[in-house]
């Protein structure tokens, strides 16, 4: 794949997380319609497990750090979600996930990355903090959305270890939808119990188109953690703060300042250089 066709996947999977993650926000049981994404997902790529290579011991090893931090990640963020304004939560969410990210990235996978590379990315960082300048949060809230933060570049390296150690890409794709979407839906049922299939009958049509758009988004993000360096991958994925701050402007009826356009521009400055010198 081209470096542009890299960079337009990352963008098109930046607008499907920034959807994905309204839908998530907007539903009245945040867990049931993480659920009911994760259970599109399985139910989608199961059948496609026999078409791939099977998993390598070591790509095993990278299946299982992978939904365990996606699923305390995912836990996390819900308890952000409950309290903050997407147009806040978002942003604190992802904001330290770049530039953290490009320095785990280089310094365990021996990624590289030239001086406007570098540049793209702490525009970008510095973007994402600026939009969520000025809010209020409590303390516990302000804490869950930060480590929220921390574990999207944990769980990023992680992917990227996990999708260039296994032969085929579509090997470590298919098992971590697979696996991914069977935890978490086992959690809702631990904790949801008898009264789950009513809750997810009023969350099934949000939770169905999710499931579709967050599984081309991530599938996308995992293609490029192969291709190119995690730290530039991240960075413009993460232009999908953008995009939230429009969906929650226009769909959730959110003010955004005035102030946090700012950040919005730092981060199109940042991702425009980093699209072209991946």
């Amino acid at each position: 794949m081209t470096e542009f066709g890299v960079s337009l996947a990352l963008l098109l999977s930046a607008a499907s997380q920034a959807s994905v993650h309204m839908i998530w926000k907007a539903a009245g049981d945040k867990l049931v319609i993480r659920s009911i994404i994760g259970l599109i997902e399985a139910v989608i790529m199961i059948p496609l497990i026999v078409f791939v290579p099977w998993p390598s011991g070591v790509v095993w090893g990278w299946l299982f750090l992978s939904v365990v931090v996606h699923l305390i990640y995912q836990l996390v963020l819900i308890e952000a979600y409950k309290s903050l304004d997407f147009s806040v939560a978002y942003p604190l969410a992802r904001g330290v996930a770049p530039i953290a990210t490009a320095m785990l990235g280089a310094v365990f996978l021996g990624d590289h990355l030239g001086p406007l590379a570098i540049t793209g990315i702490v525009a970008v960082s510095a973007g994402l903090i600026t939009v969520s300048l000025g809010a209020k949060p409590h303390r516990n809230v302000l804490i869950a959305a930060i480590i929220a933060g921390l574990l999207t570049t944990a769980y990023s390296v992680i992917d990227a270890q996990g999708i260039r150690s296994a032969s085929n890409a579509f090997t470590f794709i298919v098992w971590f939808f697979a696996i991914d979407g069977l935890v978490i839906l086992s959690i809702t049922v631990f904790r949801r119990g008898r009264l789950l299939p009513e809750l997810m009958k009023a969350e099934g049509y949000r939770g169905l188109i999710g499931g579709g758009i967050s599984l081309f988004g991530y599938t996308a993000a995992l293609g490029a953690f192969r291709l190119i360096s995690i730290g530039a991958a991240t960075a413009l994925r993460e232009t999908s703060v953008v995009f939230a701050s429009l969906l929650a402007r226009f769909f959730l009826k959110e003010t955004i300042p005035l102030k946090r356009y700012a950040g919005i521009f730092l981060i199109i400055v940042g991702s425009t250089v980093l699209a072209f010198n991946l």
